[in-house]
């Protein structure tokens, strides 16, 4: 079986392949003349489809109670897609062939933008160096994200946990994942989010090239939004901001295109583009409720984009939004469907109340994002990102939840500041001055969100803050044309500050892990070497920190591992018995030194010794594994003095 499904994945790539090409070469056909966009078109059609693949057969397994989803029946639903596609795709059109070569002006502005380019590959290249070398990281990656993976490829079908809103969530970003899991490719995790880096990359620069800037600046706004540490720690890590941020811009950049191309075929054809791409960035996150509705907004204008001298009609801005709208629904529906089956709330785990009475059930907003007083927020947040500073823990400023860079902070709230004086700005006659107003008022809402409704977590708000450097690239064109050499080095110094700052930490985590000895699975996420030792389908209880949980699962995913929320909430235990581990049938238990010391002293577990740890290990907290035994005879009540000597001895963070 493990053969077949290497099979059946190569298959799938190739079929990912194909699928590229075909698309790059369909949206020639549409019009889209400006290569980066073809490009994240040919990146995003493929992906839209295994989505939408993966979705119908999750659907069919949620109808009929069975668990349906593997890598062949998705293979099946995937190449019906691909087959649809290369039937409908134009054959012999331009643009046939994915790589051409550059004009002289692209040639032009790629050599006078070589070092901010160099130096942003180098920061690439050390990300890379440092993914290939470890196991997948990240604290909500190793809590839920890939966790919930795993147990879709145990149960054969995209489940989730009700009460448990984090086990509950939209995935779309974690089916790749959830393949790649049943042929154990852990290796493969840190790197699947990658290709929407570039993606990233095309969409920015595509949607600089929409509101009228030259070739040299919407290369440098690229190199810009790649620059930022965040969209790199994303790219490289577990989680899924950048994932959705990239379809969301790719989204945008569809809808730019239908204002532009000429018939109103190619123009449906980007519509769909448009909503698939959105719908995809709906279903990864439930904040892209929020951010999606923008899109929606957006289509309906586009009609007033397409330079005409007074405002159309509804008819057509309205026939626009409801093709929109319907392609949405295409990568997102199921999630709905599967939230109004299991917990009778399409939007679950987001609750909906009106005042105090309750309209479906989940968790409110306010629950997720404590309330601070607004003049609070507005202390901590005027001089960003001017000065980055971490809001909450411990660590790094420049990680996956923020990090702007030297090079955004010099350019961008000056560019946008500039656009907003200007008067032009408000006053658009052309279309070019039209997508400004809209791209800068879209940009401008990213700072509302961050002090409002998402309260103060900027990675909530990633597609508007890389969106950010558009409008802002207008004066970086601008500026350029009468300086261009100060322009370059400044914009190249910046990046070089940004860079150096962000890749310290991977170069020294990878330059750690190759002094000390952190090779070994169980050494880097810092358990015992029994977790990956276990018989396959042991259980595991985890009481200590929730994000150990993929730690636990073990080599393979051999180890069936109970959250610590699901033993509270959905198990409805409360603290620890031995008739609570038998009816469970808990093999181990894994706590916290601390949390240990406060179980009933005749628990019938018994402590695990380890010494297969280096003495200095730099990953996580140590915690202790206990084993259950299957009988209490002969269990003598665990010596405190024991553990706290265990404790005590443990590694600690430098």
């Amino acid at each position: 079986m493990q053969t077949l499904n290497v099979i059946t994945l190569s298959a799938m790539a190739a079929m990912w392949l194909v699928g590229c090409r075909v698309s790059y070469r369909w949206s020639a056909t549409w019009g889209v003349t400006e290569r980066a966009s073809r490009l994240a078109f040919a990146i995003a059609i493929p992906a839209c489809g295994l989505i939408a693949s993966t979705h119908v057969v999750a659907l069919i397994s949620l109808v009929v109670g069975r668990g349906l989803v593997t890598p062949i029946t998705v293979a099946i639903a995937y190449a019906a897609w691909t087959v649809g596609c290369v039937r409908l795709a134009p054959t012999g059109e331009p643009g046939a062939a994915l790589v051409e070569s550059l004009s002289p002006s692209e040639r032009g502005s790629i050599h006078r933008w070589r070092w901010a380019i160099s130096i942003v590959a180098t920061m690439y290249v050390v990300f890379l160096i440092d993914a290939l070398t470890r196991y997948p990281q990240g604290y909500d990656a190793m809590y839920y994200h890939f966790p919930v993976a795993i147990q879709w490829m145990r149960d054969h079908a995209l489940t989730m946990v009700p009460g448990i809103n984090f086990l509950s969530n939209p995935e779309n970003g974690m089916i790749v994942p959830f393949l790649l899991s049943f042929v154990r490719a852990e290796v493969l995790f840190p790197l699947v989010h990658v290709p929407h880096v570039l993606l990233t990359g095309a969409a920015v620069f595509g949607l600089i090239r929409a509101v009228g800037v030259g070739t040299s600046g919407a290369l440098a706004g690229a190199v810009l939004a790649l620059g930022m540490p965040v969209v790199a720690f994303q790219g490289f890590s577990g989680y899924i901001d950048l994932y959705g941020a990239s379809f969301w811009l790719t989204s945008l950049l569809a809808l730019t295109w239908a204002s532009r191309v000429d018939t109103d075929r190619a123009r449906r054809a980007l519509f769909v583009v448009a909503g698939l791409s959105a719908g995809v960035a709906l279903g990864s996150k439930t904040t892209h409720l929020v951010l999606v509705t923008f899109l929606a907004a957006v289509a309906f204008l586009v009609e007033w984009t397409r330079a005409h001298e007074s405002l159309p009609g509804t008819r057509r801005p309205m026939n626009n939004l409801l093709l929109f709208s319907s392609a949405v629904l295409v990568c997102s529906a199921f999630w709905f469907v599967r939230g109004t089956v299991e917990m009778g709330n399409p939007f679950y785990p987001l609750g909906v109340r009106f005042g105090d009475v309750t309209l479906l059930p989940g968790t409110f907003a306010d629950e997720i994002f404590p309330m601070r007083p607004l003049a609070d927020r507005l202390a901590r947040w005027w001089y960003y990102p001017w000065r980055e500073t971490k809001i909450a823990g411990v660590g790094y400023a420049y990680s996956v939840n923020g990090g702007m860079g030297a090079a955004f902070a010099a350019f961008v709230p000056v560019g946008l500041l500039v656009l907003i004086c200007s008067r032009g700005t408000w006053r658009p006659r052309t279309r070019e001055q039209r997508w400004r107003l809209v791209l800068l008022m879209l940009s401008l809402s990213g700072a509302v969100l961050i002090l409002t409704v998402f309260q103060e977590m900027v990675r909530f708000v990633l597609p508007l803050l890389i969106l950010s450097v558009v409008p802002a690239s207008v004066l970086i064109d601008r500026l350029s044309r009468r300086s261009p050499r100060l322009v370059t080095t400044m914009i190249t110094v910046g990046l070089s500050v940004g860079v150096a700052v962000g890749v310290y930490k991977p170069a020294r985590a990878c330059l750690t892990r190759a002094k000390n000895g952190l090779s070994d699975r169980h050494a880097f996420y810092g358990v015992p070497r029994v977790i990956d030792e276990t018989p396959v389908g042991t259980r595991i209880l985890n009481l200590a920190d929730a994000s150990m949980n993929y730690g636990l699962m073990g080599r393979d995913f051999r180890n069936y591992v109970i959250d610590p929320n699901v033993w509270r909430k959905a198990l409805c235990v409360e603290g620890i018995s031995s008739e609570a581990l038998r009816r469970n049938r808990v093999d181990y238990v894994y706590a916290s030194i601390e949390g240990s010391l406060d179980w009933p002293a005749d628990l019938p577990v018994r402590l695990v010794p380890d010494d297969s740890l280096p003495e200095w290990h730099a990953q996580v907290a140590t915690g202790l594994l206990y084993r259950v035994e299957s009988s209490e005879e002969g269990i003598v009540a665990r010596d405190r003095s024991a553990v706290q000597r265990t404790a005590s001895a443990a590694p600690r963070l430098p």
